[in-house]
């Protein structure tokens, strides 16, 4: 057998009636009533006197349908529901056998299911009476209409509503005719309960409401002291808009005006409401004094202050907690009495609260997590101190009251200030770009040996709104390490935003960073992401062994070496193209050798990271080096680095450029027009290298220094006849000629002077030349006392920055001196100072000092934990003893004077 079902109507003042809800078959009609803004719809199983456990309901245009026990056709019909319900509005609901009412919520939370977001059109849904709880107390519950009086049209069938619409059931007029018609104000005057005293327009509330009629849901601004409210009008034309708190207004004269604006944008004029007047001065005996009239309350907090500003009550959570504090309190059995407002200052909600002590002060909270959500707009929360008769405590100026702004906005694409204007970064982009050393051959990777970072990033299209870029620092597992909102800045017309997170410093592993858009209240708009590797491990790569860690560098050449040798790493060649290889293939595993040259001031001149090919690499060097007439010497060093800029093997060459050469004739001959006479025979160089004489004898050959062919003793040499050209080592080539001049040797003879050695020291470094100091670093009594060596260098190798300092001298003062074996890897430079047997082709370095300075040293390279060979060795150079400290695998000599402390790590 069918039930039978009853809908719950309010018609007025007394009792609320069921009303059946007749069957539909045939050609019967379902029961159809007219929807009003805030209704509520309660349902009734006609056999138990409660709401049935299940519907099934449906969206037809702007009506709701209901469906009992799976009809095909609806059994009740609220008309134009969605378009008088408010936004997320459930206005459905039943009594369960508990007696508490609860809203009708979808059987399975799929999509858009709810009442309020069912689609146009949809299929039935299955709802089941379970929602949110609704407050027994006051007309809303079981009421269809609420505050509104009977309409025998609520009861009438569809088809008779329809007929009674003038047609078309819920067509709007006919004819399509523009409505250019103003609405009009009929009355604005204060209201009623306002009126306090002998209702004589002469008020003690500071923030009266006003009220008025004008045609029916028509936008209605009040000005009042200078200050504009809104509202709307009801369905009746009636409309009551408060002032609020914020604006509580002074004692005095006031007279409310009003303008009324319809929905086709029609706005009236001006209407000048009935006069009214503030007075807050006593007219009665006081009652006996609250020991709270002293007191102070604030507003203090909401859990969910969303967006960058914590304090500004602008949020995207609209089931807030609210907190505040009262200061001078006495328990005497006073409340705090809570008010919420909409943006017309209509309460929503009301709450008292008792207040808690903390301390010496006491606290206060309203949780209104489990009420309905609040629709995006603008909210006030008003907080006054009252006795238990709801009298509020102080008068005047002295209530103990506070009232907070509130902004819920959980729209991305738009903002709800008093326009509720679209966003206009709802097109805007947030990008990560770079962090602050991203070290290793790529300087974009985001993966790094540094641990401390800045993030920067950019942004387009964007608008200073109050957005702000949400940053978020992850680790592996997903776990948020710290967040923070930053405001971005525009530079040279480029919106740019920064995180300085140097502060936290960051063990290896992977980390993800999100960059996120977000409007005031929080709403993200645009994201980006980016992975982050922070390694400092030179065995490892990503976290796994690096295949490159076992391969040994093989010494550096160069294939433009000029000159008589091709190994003596002499030239003068200024744009060589250098060469290296290893003992076994390279990985291409994000590896690289790092290539530098540098001076003797070790600064960089040239650097490269170069991609090697099997077993070799190759750099050609495009920076111009040397200078004409001048002889300088260089260093090329090639370390093998993984992707996060760590070295893992290093090794360098010295080599020579050399633009200079040169005939020194010391013969003093007597130079005249024509003429030149010599009396003696005296040409000589100040380098290695080999002479060739033309002259009547034929060509001859002689090695460095002194010039010594007696060939030309006694002869003279007409114009163009006498040619003596001098090639250096480097292939310099000098050249005397007497294109001009005859030369008159006829009574000549060779040089015997010995200051010119007939052989000079090989030029160049094929021999395991010493090289000296590279960039030494000398630390005086004014600099730090405290230096670790890892700061002189950052892993980003770049024009002028340190590529070597392979002396330090600690002499002057008393200093510490940190260093690990792999600043010694990485600014070491080969046969700097001994070429012994031990340490030739070794990088070395070399630290100066006395008793009063110490080194800290660490067998560190990374996070790679090495062992210093400290075998007692001691070697001398310029005269002074130094302990020894060698690594076989890494190729690394370290000399420390005999006097200096030394704490090994």
């Amino acid at each position: 057998m069918s039930k039978s079902y009853k809908i719950k109507l309010n018609q007025g003042p007394g009792e609320a009636k069921l009303v059946d809800i007749p069957q539909v078959s045939g050609t019967s009609q379902p029961l159809a009533v007219k929807a009003v803004p805030g209704g509520k719809y309660q349902l009734v199983d006609a056999s138990t006197g409660y709401g049935p456990e299940n519907i099934r309901a449906s969206r037809n245009g702007k009506n709701l349908q209901v469906f009992f026990e799976g009809r095909g056709q609806p059994d009740l019909v609220v008309e134009d529901y969605y378009a008088e319900a408010p936004e997320g509005f459930n206005g459905l609901i039943g009594e369960s056998e508990s007696g508490r009412f609860y809203e009708y919520i979808p059987e399975t939370a799929v999509g858009n299911s709810a009442v309020p977001l069912l689609a146009d059109g949809s299929n039935q849904v299955g709802m089941a009476l379970g929602g949110a709880e609704i407050n027994a107390s006051g007309a809303a519950v079981g009421a269809l209409v609420a505050a509104a009086a009977f309409n025998p049209l609520l009861l009438a069938p569809l088809a008779l509503l329809g007929a009674a619409a003038g047609g078309g059931g819920g067509a709007s007029g006919g004819g399509g005719t523009t409505d250019t018609t103003p609405p009009v104000i009929k009355s604005a005057k204060l209201h009623v309960d306002d009126d306090t005293g002998a209702k004589d327009n002469v008020t003690s509330d500071k923030t009266p409401r006003i009220t008025g009629e004008t045609e029916a849901n028509a936008d209605v601004s009040v000005e009042v002291n200078g200050k504009t409210y809104t509202g709307k009008a009801d369905t009746n034309g009636l409309f009551v808009i408060q002032v609020p708190d914020a604006d509580a207004l002074k004692d005095g004269p006031y007279t409310p005006k009003v303008t009324a604006t319809d929905a086709a944008k029609n706005k009236s004029a001006v209407f000048d409401g009935t006069p009214f007047k503030v007075d807050t001065s006593p007219d009665k005996n006081e009652p006996d004094p609250d020991p709270n009239a002293g007191s102070v309350i604030d507003i203090v907090s909401i859990t969910i202050d969303s967006g960058q500003v914590k304090t500004d009550f602008y949020t995207n959570d609209n089931q807030m907690l609210l907190n505040g504090t009262l200061k001078n309190f006495t328990q005497n059995g006073d409340w705090v009495k809570l008010e919420l407002k909409d943006a017309s200052a209509k309460v929503i909600d009301t709450a008292y609260v008792k207040p808690v002590a903390n301390g010496t002060g006491w606290d206060w909270s309203w949780d209104r997590t489990a009420k309905d959500k609040m629709v995006d707009g603008q909210y006030s929360i008003s907080a006054v101190v009252v006795d238990g008769a709801d009298n509020v405590v102080g008068s005047g100026n002295s209530r103990v009251s506070d009232v907070q702004a509130i902004t819920i906005d959980t729209d991305k694409d738009n903002n709800f200030g008093p326009n509720k204007e679209e966003d206009p970064n709802k097109s805007s982009t947030v990008d990560i770009v770079s962090l602050s050393l991203d070290t290793g051959y790529s300087n974009a990777d985001f993966i790094t040996k540094d641990r401390t970072h800045v993030y920067t990033g950019k942004l387009s299209a964007f608008t200073n709104n109050g957005a702000s870029v949400e940053l978020t620092l992850k680790d592996a597992t997903g776990k948020v390490l710290t967040t923070e909102h930053v405001t971005p800045k525009q530079v040279a017309g480029v919106w740019t935003w920064s995180w300085d997170q140097t502060s936290n410093a960051l063990p290896d592993g992977e980390y993800s960073l999100q960059a996120s858009l977000v409007d005031k209240a929080g709403n993200p708009i645009q994201v980006d992401t980016q992975v982050i590797s922070v390694d400092n491990s030179a065995g490892e790569n990503g976290g796994k062994l690096d295949p490159n860690a076992s391969l040994k560098m093989l010494p550096v050449t160069f294939a433009d070496d000029t000159g008589v040798s091709q190994t003596d790493y002499l030239t003068n060649d200024q744009f060589l193209t250098f060469k290296g290889g290893f003992d076994k293939d390279f990985v291409n595993n994000g590896d690289r050798v790092l290539v530098q040259v540098f001076g003797s001031d070790g600064l960089v001149i040239s650097p490269q990271y170069v991609l090697p090919s099997g077993k070799t690499w190759e750099f050609e060097n495009l920076t111009k080096l040397g200078a004409d007439t001048k002889t300088t010497t260089y260093t090329v060093k090639s370390v093998l680095v993984d992707a996060a800029g760590n070295s893992l093997q290093a090794t360098d060459q010295s080599f020579v450029i050399d633009r200079s050469v040169s005939i020194f004739d010391g013969s003093g001959a007597k130079k005249e027009a024509g003429l030149w006479t010599y009396s003696t025979i005296k040409f000589s160089t100040d380098e290695q290298g080999s002479y060739k004489f033309t002259g009547g004898t034929g060509v001859k050959n002689y090695t460095g220094g002194l010039f010594d062919l007696k060939d030309i003793e006694g002869k003279t040499f007409e114009k163009g006849a006498f040619s003596l050209e001098f090639t250096d080592k480097a292939g310099n080539i000098f050249t005397i000629k007497n294109d001009d001049v005859r030369m008159d040797f006829s009574t000549a003879k060779m040089s015997t002077d010995t200051t010119s050695p007939a052989v000079l020291p090989a030029p160049g470094f094929s021999n395991n030349q010493l090289l000296g100091s590279i960039g030494k670093l000398t630390l005086d009594a004014t600099s730090t006392k405290e230096l670790d060596m890892a700061s002189l260098y950052d892993g980003i190798p770049d024009l002028g920055d340190v590529a070597a300092i392979n002396q330090v001298d600690l002499n002057k003062g008393d200093h510490t001196l940190k260093l690990t074996m792999g600043d010694v890897l990485d600014l070491g430079v080969k046969n700097s100072f001994s070429n012994a047997t031990a340490h030739q082709g070794r990088l070395q370095m070399r630290i100066d000092g006395d008793a009063g300075d110490k080194v800290v040293l660490d067998d560190l390279v990374g996070t790679i934990d090495h062992d210093w060979n400290a075998n007692n060795s001691r070697v001398t150079l310029d005269g002074q003893e130094y302990r020894v400290f060698t690594h076989e695998g890494l190729g690394l000599s370290l000399f420390v004077q005999q006097s200096v402390q030394i704490n090994l790590v």
